[in-house]
């Protein structure tokens, strides 16, 4: 097995000096002033022919860059704000967006200006490189011979279109074509196609230009809007939509749609097909072809699918320009904060309330004025000037909450029905319908899976569904499944695939035979570790097909099988449950959706115990036409990840890290040997005092054993104890190898408590129903008292601290323990019964289904297991809590409800604890601007420093900060920066 150490000689060719031995041994501490020194790495692409490499690589303060080289040479051309690479398909180009600074993108925010990209172009054969100001967009064509890059609108146009440039790239020189509003070339060749959308909508159309032959025809033309450009992947064929005009006040225009055959200008001449829903009898009454509804091309040709919706007419708006105020008055019959009476003195009451007569009070029934002429005044004249009601209507019956209705209200607007056109009969079959909007497509496309969660609705718990298998020629349907998730459909289009009864399943499509496939295969395919409180335990997985559907590839917890769809066979291809190796396949094509029969297999591989990590392939056996032989190519005790393949070239590239080694990019050739390194990120990090890390193996209180990632203090000298950090969530050791980059804007960087003197320690926490928070003390406490046994740690200076479900067991540790010394708990559930009757307002979802069925792990409602949703809640046992408390929220989170904060701050504050609450305005379920980021990790670390290494207290902790002196404070702040900026 190849090990990685015997090539690390080459990790550091890319330095430009190398420190010397004194150098390096004159170690500095890190402070918070070096961070910035420190870089992560983002997108990757190899070029098809894996000779050139381009990565992006984001600094942790300051603004990123776009590094472009040879694989083979450690030269490298950075282009700064630079992202979005593409190698176009012959290896001669490389086309890249280029923005602003941090800084200019964030004055032209405040200024309300968007920012204008630029586009880059570099020649892979010379290496200059060019710039086009204002591009929008740009694509390659498919011959790699142009480039097209559309140009951003005149803020003066008021049509959809813009410039497009369409530049010969050998010659160098450009075409210009304007009112573009889509283009598209076409996926063989080189044409391409182009909808214009002009002002006065003369010269709207369809376009096909030939940049080769420097030519161009028109499709077809009409003073209407045309849009959603869709050419199939083989035989020239394009399909389009043309706005249908109507005097008809309808939610949406209708549409015709186009399709071409063999644009090519081949021997065989093109194929028009048009389809007016006007003059087709068999179309869905009330219904219209929606632009919202992409389009797409059978493999065959034969067909187009398309989205419908329903004709519906457009709703008018009563009142829609009334702009007038609301009555200041409380509306919801409360008195006054202060008391009942107005500062005039008078009740809150209309003064005139007690006129029993219920005339006018400006009208003197004595005088001449005719008291009687509003006496014909209806409440509709009355009330002309209100504006709609805004009330929301939450019923009982709704299959989704209002609330889940509101943020999926723009994909619900924006959904359509999926339908087939078949181009040679212009026949539609509508294969979507209200109950069965959720469809997919089987490899061949002859036959629609629809899904109906209707006969389940509202669903609390699974989220089940009955399952038809609908004929796309013949509208045909039948039922083959109910209450089932979900399902899977082979590439190939034959069988249905699913799991029931903790065995995988399948339905032959032909005949509809079910045949279960793996219940007597001596292994488990169901994920029972994963305790949820679900009826049945979901499959470990699958990977992908076997072109032609013969097998498909199935997981147990730790190898991968081939299972035969016809339940005929099976076969193990990995042995990795007797090491405790856990194998999964390896996509390297994602364009392909199918494996081939004689195709090498990749497995990613991770060490459960170890935490070794790589990748293995299963090669064919040229000796035996049936043998193949898992052959490992990197395996090492460290993270090995991101594996890429060359889309022409047995070129491979992928990524590494350790704790204390900063990750870099690899490429290899197909045999993996000798990779060579791609990258050089951190190196600053020699400078520093940089701390080790530990796999501590330990047993919780139920005698189960498990791990946990302790990172030492950076400068870390034996024989001295020094405080601890625990920080939890659920598993954490497989984070042993993680690098962490030093950060002032994460609260919980282990990086940075480690830099300033801590041990960090991440056990695992593993869990029993009905008792969440029971299940992590049992495991904290353990991992704790055997860290503890080292000697290393201060038994009374250890912190806890977690963020969301992490910070729930924070809470409630800390109300059965006193262990720690400190604790931080950024945004907790503390109530468990008022947190399941909440809404995760970041989906609108319920969030009883969080605690049935995922991760609060009851699976029973609070009023059938009331005394478990009490013991487990860290507000109701927050009379035993001993530690100083502080928890975080933004007052806008969508996750976790602010009012779990409350509750927990009203409790405690009663209780005379010692706690505090931040909350961050405006702030969801973790910080998002800067400032508050910043603010959260030194609140955190003062609370820290405080309570477990005896450091002067901060007034805050003390005394708190009123409300007017914060305001105070923050416009002194304000001005400040202000000045700064200006200066």
């Amino acid at each position: 097995m190849k090990r990685l150490s015997i090539w690390t000689i080459c990790l550091f060719i890319l330095v430009t000096f190398a420190p010397t031995q004194q150098a390096s041994a004159q170690k500095k501490d890190l402070t918070l002033e070096d961070y910035a020194q420190w870089q992560q790495l983002g997108v990757k692409r190899l070029s098809p022919d894996g000779s050139w490499f381009a990565y992006q690589v984001t600094p942790v303060e300051d603004d990123g860059w776009l590094a472009v080289k040879k694989v083979a040479s450690t030269d490298e051309t950075i282009f700064k704000f630079a992202s979005r690479p593409f190698f176009s398909d012959d290896n001669n180009w490389l086309a890249f967006a280029i923005g602003v600074s941090k800084k200019e993108s964030k004055k032209a925010e405040k200024a309300d200006k968007p920012v204008k990209l630029k586009l880059g172009l570099m020649n892979l054969q010379t290496e200059d490189v060019d710039t086009l100001e204002y591009v929008q967009s740009f694509a390659f064509s498919e011959d790699g011979r142009f480039l097209a890059m559309r140009k951003y609108q005149d803020d003066k146009n008021k049509s959809d279109g813009s410039d497009l440039v369409i530049r010969d790239l050998a010659a160098g020189t450009n075409m210009l074509v304007g009112n573009v509003k889509e283009y598209a070339f076409s996926y063989e060749g080189a044409l391409l196609a182009m909808v214009i959308d002009s002002y006065d909508e003369l010269g709207n159309g369809i376009h096909l230009m030939d940049p080769a032959a420097g030519t161009t025809r028109v499709l077809t033309s009409n003073s209407v809007s045309f849009s959603n450009l869709e050419w199939s992947e083989d035989d020239y064929n394009l399909a389009f939509l043309e706005e249908v005009e109507s005097e008809e006040a309808t939610e949406g225009p209708d549409h015709l749609i186009h399709a071409y055959r063999g644009l090519d200008g081949g021997p065989r001449a093109a194929e028009h097909f048009l389809f007016n829903s006007a003059e087709n009898e068999a179309f869905p009454e009330d219904h219209r072809i929606a632009s919202e509804g992409s389009l797409a091309w059978s493999e065959d040709g034969k067909r187009v699918f398309l989205g419908l919706k329903d004709r519906a007419v457009e709703r008018d708006r009563v009142n829609e320009e009334d702009d007038s105020e609301s009555d200041e008055n409380d509306s919801d019959g409360h008195d006054d904060e202060d008391g009942h009476d107005d500062e005039n003195g008078h009740d809150d009451e209309d003064e005139n309330s007690g006129d029993s007569d219920g005339k006018d009070a400006d009208c003197d029934e004595d005088s001449d004025e005719d008291c009687d002429e509003d006496s014909e005044t209806t409440n509709a004249d009355r009330d002309k000037d209100l504006d709609p009601s805004g009330v929301d209507i939450w019923h009982w019956n709704d299959s989704s909450a209002q609330p889940q209705q509101k943020v999926r209200a723009n994909r619900n607007r924006d959904a359509t029905y999926l339908t087939a056109w078949t181009l040679d009969v212009n026949s539609i079959v509508k294969l979507a319908d209200d109950d069965r909007q959720r469809v997919t497509l089987s490899g061949d496309e002859s036959r629609a899976v629809l899904f109906d969660p209707t006969p389940y609705e509202p669903a609390f718990r699974e989220k089940w569904n009955d399952i038809y298998v609908k004929e796309v020629d013949s509208g045909k349907e039948t039922q083959v499944l109910e209450r089932i998730e979900s399902v899977q459909v082979s590439s190939g289009g034959k069988y249905i695939l699913y799991w029931r009864d903790n065995s995988w399943n399948s339905i032959d499509l032909k005949t509809l035979v079910h045949t279960e496939l793996t219940r007597d295969i001596p292994t488990r395919f169901n994920n029972f570790k994963a305790i949820s409180g679900r009826e049945a335990d979901r499959a470990w997985g699958s990977g992908q097909w076997v072109e032609g559907d013969e097998w498909f590839l199935a997981y147990d917890e730790y190898d991968v099988y081939k299972i035969w769809a016809d339940g005929s066979a099976t076969e193990r291809l990995t042995f990795g449950a007797e090491d405790r190796i856990r194998f999964r396949q390896q996509r390297l094509d994602f364009e392909e959706d199918d494996l081939k029969e004689d195709e090498d297999i990749y497995f990613s591989a991770y060490g459960d115990f170890t935490k070794y990590s790589g990748y293995f392939r299963l090669e064919k056996n040229q000796a035996s036409e049936d043998a193949a032989q898992l052959v490992p190519l990197i395996y090492e005790g460290r993270s090995v990840s991101g594996l890429i393949r060359a889309d022409d070239a047995d070129v491979y590239v992928f990524q590494t890290q350790k704790a204390d080694e900063s990750p870099n990019f690899f490429a290899v050739s197909a045999d993996f040997d000798s990779p060579v390194q791609q990258t050089n990120t951190n190196p600053q990090q020699d400078d520093f005092h940089w701390g080790k890390t530990e796999l501590i193996t330990y047993t919780n209180a139920d005698g189960v054993e498990l791990q946990g990632r302790l990172l030492y203090p950076a400068n870390y000298e034996d024989g001295k104890q020094y405080p601890m950090m625990v920080y939890i969530y659920e598993l954490r050791s497989q984070s042993l190898h993680s690098y962490t980059l030093p950060s002032r804007t994460n609260s919980y960087n282990q990086r940075r408590y480690s830099s300033e003197g801590y041990f960090v320690f991440e056990p695992d926490i593993i869990y029993k129903l009905r008792d969440p928070g029971k299940s992590a003390v049992d495991c904290i406490v353990p991992a704790v008292e055997q860290v503890l046994a080292s000697g290393m740690i201060d038994p009374d200076q250890i912190g806890l601290t977690g963020h969301s479900w992490g910070a729930y067991q924070t809470a409630f540790v800390v109300s059965q323990t006193d262990m720690f010394a400190a604790a931080v708990a950024g945004a907790p559930l503390t109530n468990m019964i008022s947190m399941y009757n909440s809404v995760y307002w970041n989906s609108g979802s319920s969030d009883a289904s969080i605690f049935e069925v995922r991760q609060g792990r009851f699976p029973d409602p609070y009023w059938k297991d009331w005394d478990k949703f009490v013991d487990n809640s860290p507000v109701f046992n927050a009379e035993s809590i001993n530690t100083p408390l502080m928890i975080a929220f933004g007052d806008n989170d969508g996750a976790v409800d602010f009012n779990q904060g409350v509750e927990m701050y009203n409790t405690m504050r009663r209780m005379g604890k010692t706690f505090v609450m931040l909350v961050y305005e405006g702030e969801n379920h973790g910080n998002r601007k800067k400032e508050n980021q910043i603010d959260y990790a030194n609140r955190s670390h003062d609370w820290f420093d405080h309570f477990l290494r005896g450091r002067e207290a901060s007034t805050w902790i003390t005394d708190g900060i009123p409300y007017l002196e914060k305001e105070l404070e923050k416009k002194k702040q304000t001005e400040a920066m202000e000045k700064k900026s200006d200066s």
